[in-house]
């Protein structure tokens, strides 16, 4: 009875977990609506207007663009959040600018993009005349010229890598066409035409990359499916400034099923994003590969443990650990009792552990579709072989992307130059990108050498002149006779014979 009483305190529950979840924030407007179903389109421009960072105004904002990544206190817990939700398909949501922008840093996730823009712009475009009906005089190589030059002045081909670079790791980006009135907001908000009366003479400045993280979709049609402005933006708010959207160039990657659109900000799924699973894959079997080499070796001693294991004193123990720890190396002498202890080693059997490390390697590089060779700039061992055939699909999907993702915005530039010159933009006038594959001194030699006989048989039967072959040598610049005088055909040698084909008996 001399026991005291103990009050019980009603312990509170634990926490989870480190991270506070914030309260959620309600729009009063949209609890209204669900409840009488009644919402002014007043109403509903204030709860889908652009965050405070985008400019809507501070009185209005509930939250900001991406700047709370759902309740985590650092982009390393939002990552690991997201953990959860990587499959097969690298992320099941918009991870956000700042997670992508983080991993901008990582060597091993930089590498994709850096090739990728690399690649579709490294031999770039070459402008010519549409029609093999078109005489190219003094002028006309003029303006191609000229052209080009302008391309050259805006840094096109810089600008566009850019792009591509963005592309490739936030989905998407914009280019600005600045004329001038980036002064003038009511002028901004205006169409840009492809006319001389918008255009005129010497309008055009620069271009400027826009990363996503600063624009924000203006008015769109989203609910006459219809029409061909579905979910295309009529304006994009630029941190608040709104611009018409003829003044963009407009570049998306993956572009996302339409439900998706508004949650990737109206660009596309970012390929890093896609990516992301596997290349946490390749890191993780990296750490344990090198956690597996750390213990590869176990040692281990054989002693009497009847007196710790009875609940004695495992001081003795402690210090016999210890002086065994700092001699282990192989140069070290270490004594052992001859009766009580018997030291041994384990070793891990570490057989294939190279292989499937590599393997979760060649996986990013497969979506990348990026030969090896390329994508690390070295062979290492155990890896697929790397052939021609390789390159050649490397290059023919670059070639592909070079038409999905370039091909509309230079057109559109090739007019606005030809107006920024003081011409109006000719139709005939036309580009194309340059093939990537470049063939050795032999493989030329060896093509031309087959061509050149077939165009002698062809010319020995008659079915074309010399003239023509000439032309055609000329127009080739690998023939080694690109600058050959068509016209100045010289006379056959009086014994000259046309050279034997192989097969064909003479006619008796």
């Amino acid at each position: 009875m001399g026991r005291k009483q103990r009050k019980r305190v009603k312990k509170a529950p634990a926490k989870t977990g480190s991270i506070q979840k914030k309260p959620m924030k309600i729009n009063s407007d949209a609890v209204r609506a669900r409840t009488t179903g009644n919402l002014t389109p007043k109403q509903i421009r204030q709860s889908y207007a652009p965050a405070l960072t985008l400019g809507k105004p501070k009185e209005q904002i509930d939250a900001l663009a991406m700047d709370y990544a759902g309740g985590s206190n650092s982009i390393y817990d939002f990552i690991g959040n997201s953990q959860n939700s990587f499959g097969m398909f690298g992320s099941a949501e918009f991870i956000g600018y700042a997670a992508l922008s983080n991993l901008m840093q990582s060597g091993l996730v930089r590498i994709g993009p850096d090739v990728i823009a690399d690649e579709m712009t490294r031999k770039w475009i070459q402008f010519s005349f549409a029609g093999e009906d078109q005489e190219e005089g003094e002028e006309d190589n003029s303006i191609l010229e000229d052209i080009e030059t302008e391309f050259t002045r805006l840094k096109v081909q810089s600008k566009f890598r850019d792009a591509e670079f963005f592309n490739n790791f936030f989905g998407g980006c914009l280019v600005y066409i600045d004329t001038g009135d980036s002064e003038n907001p009511d002028e901004l908000k205006t169409p840009l035409m492809i006319d001389k009366a918008k255009i005129k003479k010497g309008s055009v400045k620069r271009l400027q990359v826009v990363e996503p993280v600063n624009v924000y979709p203006g008015n769109y049609n989203s609910d006459k499916p219809l029409k061909a402005d579905y979910f295309d933006p009529d304006t994009w708010f630029v941190l608040g400034q709104e611009v018409h959207k003829s003044r963009l160039l407009y570049f998306a990657a993956n572009t996302p099923p339409l439900l998706l659109k508004p949650a990737y900000n109206f660009f596309g799924i970012p390929p890093v994003q896609m990516i992301l699973d596997y290349t946490a894959n390749f890191t993780d079997s990296r750490d344990s590969a090198a956690r597996l080499l750390r213990k590869f070796s176990l040692t281990y001693i054989q002693t009497n443990m009847t007196g710790i294991l009875e609940g004695g004193p495992c001081e003795s123990l402690d210090l016999r650990m210890d002086l065994i720890s700092k001699y282990r190396d192989n140069d070290s002498v270490i004594a052992m009792d001859k009766t009580e202890e018997e030291i041994g080693q384990v070793n891990t059997p570490i057989s294939g552990v190279t292989d499937v490390v590599r393997q979760t390697l060649e996986f990013v590089a497969a979506l990348w579709r990026i030969p090896t060779v390329k994508y690390l700039g070295i062979s290492p061992g155990g890896f697929n072989s790397t052939g021609d055939s390789d390159f050649q699909n490397f290059y023919d999907h670059i070639h592909s992307l070079q038409g999905k993702r370039f091909e509309d915005n230079i057109q559109k530039l090739l007019e606005i130059c030809q107006l920024n010159l003081g011409k109006e933009p000719d139709p005939n006038i036309e580009f194309k990108f340059v093939p990537l594959k470049e063939m050795s001194a032999k493989e030329t030699a060896e093509i031309n050498k087959l061509n050149n006989e077939g165009d002698a048989i062809l010319v020995e039967s008659a079915i074309v002149s010399q003239e023509e072959v000439r032309q055609k040598l000329a127009d080739n610049e690998d023939s080694g006779y690109d600058n050959l005088d068509v016209d100045d055909v010289p006379e056959a040698p009086e014994e000259y014979t046309a050279p034997e084909q192989p097969g064909v008996e003479e006619e008796e």
